[in-house]
């Protein structure tokens, strides 16, 4: 096509002047443009719930959860244009990854926490800037906003009909894992595949309180199906390693299919996991018995109640449509812990799963207990 042109330009200067000039002129840039490298930067960060998210107060820090494409080397981020603050992908340490196992599932997966008591963090309007250096020393960045509201949610909350919301980041927030929101079938579901500690918070931190809602499990496979926690938050490890591996819950809940045919536990922890002499847990032992179908719908009813200075937490599961058992499946309380430890007086409620198919939930109220 050029040859063309300066052909043309030799038989009539004054339309090569004129008009085919400008056309070579405008050919030689646009296939300039196609010779320079594309810039993939944005597409090797990739974020589970988008570039525009949103936060409400559920527990001490904002997670933001993604995945770089690329091999690791270090990572960090800034809030506001403020100062960088590592965070951790996994894949770049054995020995993190090792600590943070049950945080982050695949190399190149990672969890940017925030603390909500940055002074950097703004009510409202927020820019992340996230940057990863891979190991060729290349650089990679991605910009997020989010908005922060500050407000607790309601100590009483109806999740019943989940029709008037579009996003799950409406009704709760993601603290491990992903989860989904189905308004048509009035439902919330882990995203497959599960990760393990996958955890969505939809309340706030608050003293004693019940939930009840519906469960249908997903398969007989995965190590525990659900249910649900009063999360108390993560804990760092000594020295940091980028992100807090240590869990800490007032009152979880949990069924498995691999002990016995089944079965239930309560579990009260902090900083579970952590390689520290301040962890401790306390838990249903043996495991309760506890007979259970996929795909067939069950309910729930579940508490923690903080009373003289004790912990205690305890739930039952019953098929749907029969009579709700009097007695508790299972309970546990911390009242053999020592005070010297760290204990809880409030719990943010929050739909748990380790592993294995889809869990559904949906029916979800969660009511103070004078």
């Amino acid at each position: 096509m050029l040859m063309q042109l300066i052909k043309a330009l030799k038989f009539n200067k004054m339309l090569g002047n004129k008009i085919i000039y400008p056309i070579i002129f405008a050919l030689c840039m646009l296939l300039a443009s196609g010779c320079q490298q594309p810039d993939n930067t944005n597409n090797s960060i990739q974020l589970t719930y988008g570039s525009n998210q949103q936060f409400k107060y559920r527990h001490n820090d904002i997670n933001v959860l993604g995945h770089f494409s690329g091999v690791a080397k270090e990572a960090s981020y800034q809030l506001n244009n403020g100062t960088g603050v590592s965070f951790y992908i996994k894949g770049i340490d054995i020995i993190k990854d090792s600590i943070s196992r049950n945080r982050l599932f695949g190399n190149g997966d990672f969890n940017i926490e925030i603390p909500i008591s940055s002074t950097k963090l703004s009510a409202g309007d927020n820019q992340l800037d996230i940057k990863v250096i891979d190991s060729l020393g290349a650089t990679y960045n991605k910009r997020v906003t989010f908005t922060w509201d500050s407000s607790p949610v309601d100590n009483s909350l109806d999740l019943t009909d989940l029709s008037g919301y579009s996003h799950i980041q409406e009704i709760g927030q993601i603290v491990n894992g992903a989860f989904e929101l189905d308004s048509k079938k009035n439902t919330i579901r882990t995203v497959a595949p599960v990760e393990k500690d996958a955890l969505l918070l939809l309340g706030s931190p608050y003293g004693s309180q019940e939930a009840t809602y519906s469960v249908i499990f997903g398969d007989t496979t995965g190590y525990f199906l659900g249910l649900a926690d009063f999360f108390a938050g993560h804990e760092a490890a000594i020295p940091p390693i980028g992100i807090k591996p240590g869990w800490s819950t007032a009152g979880l809940a949990t069924i498995s299919p691999k002990r016995n045919g089944g079965s239930a536990q309560t579990w009260l922890a902090w900083g579970d996991l952590l390689y520290d002499d301040r962890v401790w847990v306390a838990k249903t032992y043996p495991p309760k018995p506890f007979k259970y179908e996929a795909g067939r719908e069950f309910r729930v009813r579940q508490q923690v109640i903080f009373k003289d200075n004790i912990n205690r937490a305890r739930f039952k599961i019953w098929p749907a449509g029969e009579l709700e058992p009097e007695e508790w499946l299972c309970e546990e309380s911390d009242e053999n812990i020592k005070n010297n430890k760290t204990k809880f007086h409030k719990g943010s409620f929050g739909l748990f799963q380790f592993m294995g198919q889809p869990t559904e939930w949906f029916n979800i109220k969660i009511t103070p207990i004078n």
